[in-house]
Parts: structure tokens; C-alpha cells; sequence
């Protein structure tokens, strides 16, 4: 490692970058971190609460594509067989600590992502994974068409930090939890099935959100129209869901949706186990 490289790693930055793990301005320290390789100028991951239910979600991201863009993509990217494979196979292979060995990959013209990266003005992405477990997460950085392909000398100093930056990454996910599992209003059911959560986990996403409908105070009627299904539909879907979880009413429902979510909330100087 020459003096340059030794340069990147000063101690002080990677303080830097750990002290902002729980802040809401992480996302901003990271691409400050990572740029100091090379400019890139949007990162996110995408996270497996179980790499045997080959089933992913963009779990953060910051950049300039901005949320939107970036959590739509993501979604559609997952949503296609060959795209997802590629990314099933990476995590499949990956071991718990992350390799210096990282995937740069530009799309090529007849990739699905190629209209995506060509759209927000993206050229390449660098990736890491590491797998622990039944639980895996790949961060990706994504460098700019602007700011041109990305050098040799630039590649030496991303072998550096980018596998310090997931590390940061990973561990947002083990302190602060994966913001694509954060309770949304009205979801809170559909939140925690997709957490992985024992209770809710066997609910198909159709019953999740009836159980987020009656948690709404929703009708049968009104739920119809909302998931667009008949109200018999509706019924089905509701005895489906309560038999799986055990309770017989609305307010049984309400009962255990709010205990499983104060129990999955650390409390404040703790920290909640580990989904990575």
C-alpha cells in the first residue's frame, strides 16, 4: 500500500463515517467516504432478510437519483428474473466479511438496467456483498457518466474503502435497522412480514394488507375498493389471516400487531439484534 492509499485511510475519516451510523445524514457521509477514491455520486444496498426465500428489497440509498427513482428501479430490478438471478448468485457466493474483490459491472446496451443507468446519467457500478447466515446485503456505487469511466488508480483506492463503507453500511442495518422495514403508516402488518417476522412472515402480501386495512379501521367494503378485489374476496382473505395468527377479531389483531412492533422497537441506549 503506497502513502496515497495510506492517506485514504486516515483514521480520523473512517471515525467520521462510524460516528454518523445512526444519523440521519449517513447516507451523505458515505459518498463523502467513498469519494475520496473517485467521485461517485449514488449508493444503496439491497438486503435479504433470508437468502433461501430469494426474495431482496433496496433497503437505503442516497444520491443524487434521489429516493424515488432509485426505490423504483430497485423495485423493478428485483422484479426481473435475469436481474435478480445475477444478484441471488453474488450473495449465494459471498462470505461473512467483505472481499476487496469488487464487481464493476457497466450495463450493456440489451441489460434492462441499461435505459435505467442511461436515463439518471449513471455509467458504472462497483458492489460489494457479504453473506452471514441465512441474511445477505449487497451496497453498490454508482459513478456518473460525467464523471467518466473510472481509472485504474481510482479502482486500487475503491479496493480500499468500499469494503469499509459496507462494513458502515451493515452496521446501520444492525443498529438502526433497514429502512425499507421501517413501520409506515398503515403498513404495519405488511412491515413486519417483510422484516422477516415469525408471527407475520407466513401471511401472503394480500393478507398483510387486509391485516393493514382492519388496523386502519377500514370496512369490508372499504377494503375492496382500496386492493380493488371483491368483498367476498376480502372475507376469505381476513379468515386466511386470522387463522394463521391465532386471533378471532379486530381488536385481537390490533393487540398483537402493537405488541410485535413495541417488542421489534429497541428501547432508547439499546440495541436490537442484528438482521445482517
Amino acid at each position: 500500500m503506497d502513502d496515497k492509499s495510506d492517506a485514504i485511510l486516515h483514521p480520523a475519516r473512517i471515525t467520521t463515517l462510524l460516528r454518523k451510523v445512526e444519523a440521519s445524514d449517513f447516507g451523505e457521509e458515505v459518498l463523502k467516504f467513498v469519494s475520496q477514491a473517485g467521485p461517485i455520486r449514488n449508493f444503496g444496498a439491497y438486503f435479504w432478510t433470508s437468502v433461501r426465500r430469494r426474495k431482496a428489497v433496496l433497503s437505503i440509498s442516497c444520491g443524487s437519483i434521489g429516493d424515488y427513482w432509485l426505490h423504483r428501479d430497485g423495485a423493478d430490478f428485483v422484479a426481473n428474473t435475469d436481474v435478480f438471478n445475477e444478484l441471488q448468485a453474488t450473495v449465494e457466493a459471498a462470505g461473512e466479511a467483505p472481499s476487496s474483490q469488487i464487481i464493476r459491472f457497466t450495463p450493456p446496451a440489451t441489460d434492462p438496467r441499461y435505459p435505467r443507468y442511461q436515463r439518471a446519467g449513471m455509467l458504472e457500478r462497483l458492489s460489494v456483498a457479504t453473506r452471514r447466515g441465512d441474511h445477505a446485503i449487497q451496497s453498490f456505487f454508482l459513478r456518473s457518466a460525467s464523471d467518466g469511466r473510472i481509472s485504474d488508480r481510482e479502482m486500487e483506492r475503491f479496493a480500499v474503502l468500499l469494503p469499509i463503507a459496507h462494513e458502515a453500511i451493515t452496521l446501520r442495518h444492525r443498529i438502526v435497522g433497514s429502512e425499507a422495514f421501517q413501520f409506515r403508516p398503515g403498513m404495519f402488518v405488511s412491515s413486519l412480514k417483510e422484516r422477516g417476522n415469525p408471527l407475520f412472515g407466513g401471511l401472503s402480501p394480500r393478507e398483510a394488507a387486509t391485516c393493514d386495512a382492519i388496523l386502519a379501521g377500514l370496512s369490508v367494503a372499504g377494503t375492496a375498493l382500496q386492493l380493488k378485489v371483491s368483498e367476498n374476496t376480502i372475507r376469505t382473505l381476513r379468515r386466511r389471516a386470522f387463522r394463521k395468527l391465532g386471533v378471532t377479531s379486530a381488536q385481537e389483531l390490533m393487540s398483537l400487531a402493537l405488541f410485535d412492533t413495541q417488542a421489534a422497537a429497541p428501547a432508547a441506549g439499546n440495541t436490537p439484534s442484528a438482521p445482517v
